[in-house]
């Protein structure tokens, strides 16, 4: 039971599921957001 615990293998089945759209999403950085009142709070 701890071995199925630390295998890691049913996440390369679970990416395989996601089309190359879902995946570009993901990994999209966005760019970065000028708030200043946010930042006059801190």
């Amino acid at each position: 039971m701890v071995d199925q615990l630390n295998d890691w293998t049913w996440l390369d089945a679970l990416t395989a599921k996601f089309d190359q759209d879902a995946s570009a999403v993901v990994l999209e950085q966005p760019e970065h957001q000028v708030r200043s009142a946010l930042d006059s709070l801190f």
